[in-house]
């Protein structure tokens, strides 16, 4: 770093906005350029020989020393007011007592500190107004100067030549420093320029390397949405198993932590809901997880009671997810019925089988409610064998699994939940409808309800009629 950027950056705190940083450079190279100045006036006035007040001398010298320091400080806004109210006593003391300096000398020290007073309200004050009436206050001064100067009555025939060399020497540093501040203006704004260049050209690098690899998850996410859909049952294999029926997926994300899943043997329907830990990637991975040990159950462990399945599930889930190093406590809530093919008599008796998780039956314009155990599928402080529950379900009952997606969906005038009430007063609402129109009024509720709030969870719910 040389000597004028170090200059430049005296006190910069790097963790500053720009344009915060930028008022301390030019901060710093006013009042440096005010101290120079002072320092290359005072031997002049003796190289002339003119026999100026030591006292105004040395104390305009001392200021000048001085703002340099509290600029070295960190303390720049001190720094800039400290050059405007010297400029005030000084001047008030003046023309309250001219004799104490020749008119032309009072003159020259005083635009010594004029010029970079006239930058100080662009530096220090925010609002365009008050910079002005600044400027205004810095010309007022410069003309009271000149009123003193007058009553003076000093001819241009009376002036001696050093007098005559310092009043030039005057004129020469209101020119130059009037270049000298414009150029560090432009230097100050053409650095930023340059770097406002180099930065947009780096974010155009990131935004490039963001979109690839945007595009490379995008490709793997969807590659895992086909992985999910092969392992999902097809519309028509749940239509076959059941016929008078609705699904309503919609998952948070491309790929989702809620699953459905249908099977069947010679003798039953196996219907199930699930919910796994997570959604996204995270709960599309523990479902092919979960949906895999469902299988397993049923097939290799060749299980038939929904309790019996469950706990192999969770057998399974615990020990795919969990090894001697690491301990996954992931896996799902889940509605499990099993319902008999033979339905050639007035009343079925179906089995349910519920991990955190309730199914509703639709009868005679009642809506009963059947819990499962307060268990996940998964590691748990307090395992428990579950439960198995011989349910009687009759003809045209209407049968509802769900997941707590539509439920917890916040919305509405006050942003809350939906909650279970209104969703069980919905589904009651709708239950005599046909199956696909029961679905267009579960998601024209939902579209209504949460308007401009995001999907917080998957939303998964199963209906069908028995028949």
């Amino acid at each position: 770093m040389n000597f004028w950027e170090k200059i430049s950056n005296m006190g910069l705190d790097l963790t500053l906005n720009q344009s915060q940083q930028r008022k301390i450079i030019l901060t710093n190279r006013l009042v440096y350029f005010s101290f120079v100045t002072i320092l290359t006036f005072v031997p002049l006035l003796y190289v002339l020989k003119i026999d100026a007040p030591i006292f105004p001398t040395l104390f305009m010298l001392f200021i000048s020393l001085l703002s340099f320091y509290l600029a070295k400080k960190k303390k720049h806004q001190l720094a800039l007011l400290l050059l405007v109210i010297v400029q005030i006593i000084y001047v008030i003391t003046l023309n309250a007592m001219p004799q104490l300096v020749a008119p032309i000398y009072l003159g020259v020290i005083l635009h010594l500190f004029l010029i970079p007073a006239m930058l100080v309200g662009i530096v220090l004050l925010k609002k365009i107004k008050h910079s002005l009436l600044f400027t205004g206050f810095i010309i007022a001064v410069y003309l009271l100067i000149e009123v003193i100067k007058f009553r003076s009555q000093i001819s241009s025939t009376s002036i001696s030549t050093p007098f005559f060399i310092l009043y030039i020497f005057d004129v020469i540093i209101i020119f130059f420093s009037i270049y000298y501040y414009i150029s560090q203006f432009k230097s100050i704004d053409n650095g930023y320029i340059i770097d406002i260049i180099k930065q947009q050209k780096k974010i155009k690098k990131q935004h490039l390397e963001l979109s690839k690899t945007h595009d490379k998850i995008k490709q793997s996410i969807d590659y895992a949405l086909k992985i999910q859909s092969a392992l999902l049952p097809h519309t028509d294999t749940i239509t076959t198993i059941i016929d008078n029926h609705f699904l309503l997926y919609l998952p948070k994300d491309i790929v989702a932590g809620d699953f459905y899943w249908v099977e069947e043997d010679e003798d039953y329907k196996y219907l199930a809901i699930a919910d796994c830990t997570g959604h996204g990637v995270p709960g599309a991975l523990v479902s092919i997880v979960c949906i895999n040990a469902l299988n397993r159950a049923i097939h290799e462990f060749e299980l038939s009671n929904t309790g019996a399945i469950l706990d192999q599930t969770r057998a399974i889930i615990i020990e795919e997810l969990n090894d001697s190093k690491n301990h996954i406590a992931d896996g799902m809530d889940i509605s499990l019925l099993k319902i008999p093919k033979d339905n050639n008599t007035t009343n079925l008796m179906i089995e349910f089988s519920g991990a955190n998780n309730s199914i509703y039956i639709v009868r005679d314009n009642q809506l009963i409610e059947f819990n499962g155990c307060k268990q996940p599928i998964g590691s748990h402080i307090n395992m428990q064998p579950f439960k198995t529950q011989k349910i009687p379900a009759y003809k045209n009952d209407t049968v509802y699994l769900f997941t707590d997606g539509y439920p917890d969906q916040f919305g509405g005038v006050k942003g809350k939940k939906f909650k279970k009430k209104p969703f069980k007063e919905l589904l009651l609402s709708i239950s005599n409808l046909p199956p696909r129109e029961q679905s267009v009024q579960l998601k024209n509720t939902l579209n209504s309800w949460k308007s401009n709030i995001e999907q917080v969870d998957d939303i998964t719910i199963l209906g069908f009629k028995l028949s």
